[in-house]
């Protein structure tokens, strides 16, 4: 009796196991063609593109909250600079070692528009070099050297996270 016994349960364990091996297939199969129809996956390079638009200067929040952006507009970089450590010292001003990172980048980027900004943002590196050569080379100017160059995209990777 208990040989039959067994026999039975083993028997219905095994059509249990079967419907769902069947079930789990069948969603496994649906899975696929679902993301099939998706098409291309999404890369931390597109998040980034839908939002570059919302990019500004990252020391915005922080600087023209005391300061108006009048005041920095003819300041020299180096100028900024000193003055963003200064401020770090303060007590009430709050700022991190990682927004002066952020702080550094911008004012590396000063002379790049919103526009020529986002257009780099799914660019290769290659490109993006060639359009950093292109707007800091400007007629009257010495040419930009290829340390600067990389200097100033390892900014603006430092202003996206990457």
């Amino acid at each position: 009796m208990s040989d039959s016994l067994t026999k039975v349960m083993t028997n219905i364990l095994l059509i249990v196991n079967l419907i769902l091996t069947v079930m789990v297939c069948n969603m496994v199969f649906g899975l696929r063609q679902q993301m099939s129809r998706l098409g291309e996956p999404i890369t931390k390079s597109d998040l980034i593109a839908v939002t570059a638009p919302t990019m500004e200067m990252s020391f915005m929040d922080k600087c023209t909250r005391c300061h108006s952006e009048k005041r920095f507009a003819d300041v020299p970089t180096d100028e900024l600079h000193l003055a963003v450590l200064q401020m770090q010292k303060l007590p009430d001003t709050n700022i991190t070692d990682s927004d002066v990172a952020k702080i550094e980048a911008s004012l590396a980027l000063r002379d790049f528009s919103a526009d020529t900004l986002r257009q780099m943002v799914l660019m290769p590196d290659t490109q993006r070099l060639e359009t950093i050569g292109q707007v800091r080379n400007t007629p009257g100017s010495a040419p930009i050297t290829q340390e600067e160059a990389r200097q100033i995209l390892q900014a603006y990777k430092t202003l996206l996270g990457l």
